[in-house]
């Protein structure tokens, strides 16, 4: 049989672990958060290069 000391125990070690899993999981919702705010500056540099290729091709075939 388990004593209350070791019931009470056991759910605040398991109530620790449980913070950690949520503070975890918060890190690494912020950090795909910024992963996802990077990837779309990354795009928005990409369309603009490419709209720069495009205006360089013509500009180099109308010589």
């Amino acid at each position: 049989m388990i004593s209350d000391d070791d019931l009470q125990l056991k759910l605040r070690w398991e109530k620790i672990q449980k913070e950690k899993l949520l503070d975890a999981l918060d890190a690494l919702a912020r950090e795909n958060r910024e992963l996802r705010e990077r990837i779309a500056e990354l795009e928005a540099g990409v369309a603009a290069l490419e709209r720069q290729r495009a205006e360089l091709l013509q500009q180099w075939t109308l010589w």
